[in-house]
């Protein structure tokens, strides 16, 4: 599943390219869970979001390191979790928390168990996690990393910087303490 998901991101890269000269923009459509090409008014899908992701996590959970997998309907199905919680976009963070820079695979109990993180805020010791994550996403050439580029920075410590930056808004509206259960 996640080669096939991967391999789908690829060509629709690619077809994306010819046919508009311009790299894929991609965003998370959570109703779905999938990601889709990143236009005004037309939202096609791409690929289900968690095999996409799952390689670059080394099917682990972000938090624990629990194993997980990003088939669904089995034990350790993963959660697609935003780092940053969603709902600091209502609270008044105008920046795309649904783009795949923010989003990461959790297990059940991390994610959504009872001392799981919900709306909270991961403690700073996972920023630079979520910083190497994306980084190695980068340094593939998956097609996603176009995406993660346009929206944290062209080198990797602008990108540093765009997820501390985030950091310091998003612990203006909540405490960043949160840590596993395990």
């Amino acid at each position: 599943a996640e080669a096939e998901s991967r391999w789908r991101l690829v060509e629709s890269a690619w077809h994306e390219r010819r046919a508009t000269g311009s790299s894929l923009r991609v965003v998370y459509d959570r109703p779905s869970e999938m990601i889709v090409r990143g236009m005004l008014g037309h939202r096609r899908s791409i690929t289900w979001v968690r095999p996409g992701l799952s390689g670059y996590q080394a099917s682990a959970c972000f938090y624990c390191a629990a194993p997980i997998t990003p088939l669904l309907g089995l034990e350790h199905s993963a959660d697609v979790d935003h780092y940053f919680p969603h709902m600091l976009m209502a609270r008044g963070m105008f920046i795309d928390l649904d783009d795949v820079w923010n989003l990461v695979l959790a297990c059940a109990a991390c994610n959504r168990g009872p001392a799981g993180k919900f709306h909270r805020l991961p403690h700073g010791d996972y920023l630079e996690r979520l910083w190497r994550r994306n980084e190695r996403l980068i340094s593939s050439h998956h097609p996603l990393r176009e995406s993660v580029i346009a929206a944290t920075g062209k080198t990797p410590e602008s990108r540093l910087s765009f997820l501390r930056s985030v950091q310091t808004r998003a612990t203006e509206h909540a405490r960043a303490d949160w840590r596993p259960p395990r």
